[in-house]
């Protein structure tokens, strides 16, 4: 997940996860890409965690600051050499 403040829904059971970069979201992208790539292809799923919560930080949209960078990355991954060529040609984004 990019990052992740909940404490002013949840105030002091919240949970904060901040300095997210590009490289750490890659890096773990990766490696869940990795555990599914074995699998049928019907059954590779990966969940990102991400609720589009603007207010906490939690969201993989364009922003002013990484612009369409996390969203990039994102289709990087999916379309590298851990997956087979047997995956459906993905959609550009718009």
């Amino acid at each position: 997940m990019p990052n992740r403040d909940n404490t002013p829904r949840a105030l002091y059971s919240g949970m904060v996860l901040h300095n997210s970069t590009l490289e750490l979201y890659r890096s773990h992208l990766r490696a869940a890409i990795q555990k599914v790539s074995h699998r049928p292809l019907e059954q590779r799923i990966i969940f990102v965690k991400s609720w589009n919560e603007w207010g906490e930080g939690n969201y993989l949209e364009p922003d002013r600051r990484y612009g369409r960078a996390y969203l990039e990355v994102t289709r990087q991954e999916v379309r590298g050499p851990c997956l087979t060529s047997s995956l459906p040609p993905a959609r550009t984004m718009q």
